[in-house]
């Protein structure tokens, strides 16, 4: 499959809002902040049973599914450690590079294991950071591009044709669709259909 400019077409950026799947956002003026909302959220939804080991470490500083996590209890050290913490763990999945397989046409398969993070942590940040979340392959597969067919990045402000050869549309068992997703944000574009 091929991402095509049309040379002849060109447009006017995106009008409208960006569509965009809220997210649970936090207030990041503080670093403590993004303990609160973790701990809400692991309040919200258990953890499993085999993460037990790992909320006991959790426990140690008032944070996991048993403790509603108060920043004003903690000491000077652990505080400033939580805050160091956040800032390098942001660097940190930025910085992890887990490539999907390449096609031609720059189209791209997501890492195996997607959707079944499982103990990885670092790979269920990374998905949560560049998407709201992933399913695994056997219930959706996710191909994604950024090029078109001659490896120029895709652009806004112009128009481009996606190419299936006859007899070549994605194999499915289902259904399958197009969505197109503004760069950093990966918000949705606004589309009048």
């Amino acid at each position: 499959w091929n991402v095509k400019q049309n040379p002849d077409e060109h447009t006017q950026e995106p009008k409208g809002t960006s569509i965009r799947a809220e997210s649970f956002q936090y207030d990041a003026s503080d670093e403590l902040n993004f303990f609160a909302t973790l701990n809400n959220a692991l309040r919200e939804n258990s953890p499993p049973k085999n993460e037990d080991a790992l909320m006991n470490v959790f426990d140690l500083i008032g944070l996991g599914s048993r403790h509603a996590f108060n920043a004003a209890q903690i000491d000077p050290a652990t505080r400033q450690g939580l805050k160091r913490a956040v800032k390098t763990g942001k660097h940190i999945v930025e910085a992890a590079a887990f490539a999907g397989k390449q096609f031609a046409g720059g189209w791209k398969l997501p890492p195996k294991g997607i959707g079944n993070f499982g103990h990885d942590y670092l790979f269920r940040s990374f998905v949560a950071k560049v998407g709201i979340g992933a399913l695994p392959a056997e219930e959706a597969i996710y191909m994604t591009t950024s090029t078109d067919e001659k490896g120029d990045d895709l652009d806004g402000r112009r128009k481009y044709v996606l190419q299936m050869p006859r007899g070549a549309l994605p194999p499915v068992n289902g259904f399958w669709s197009f969505t197109v997703y503004q760069l950093p944000t990966r918000s949705l574009v606004p589309n009048p259909l």
